[in-house]
């Protein structure tokens, strides 16, 4: 079972419907966690975007590690 299964059904639908709303944008921000498990994070028209969002959440403290990976349009 993922995150997801936590998140009540009416959240899911939004959840879907905003990645699709971004799928066509070229670089994606990862969160890798301790186990080495990836998650999607979100998706932007550009890397300095990508990254600002990166650094943003990388200040938390927390053990993840946060990357941008071009997936091109």
């Amino acid at each position: 079972m993922g995150w997801w299964a936590m998140v009540p059904n009416e959240m899911r639908c939004n959840l879907t419907s905003s990645a699709e709303s971004t799928s066509g944008l070229p670089f994606a921000l990862y969160r890798e966690d301790d186990n080495g498990a990836r998650f999607l994070i979100d998706r932007f028209a550009t890397r300095e975007e990508a990254e600002a969002k990166a650094t943003e959440l990388g200040i938390g403290g927390h053990k993840q590690y946060y990357f941008v990976d071009f997936e091109g349009a």
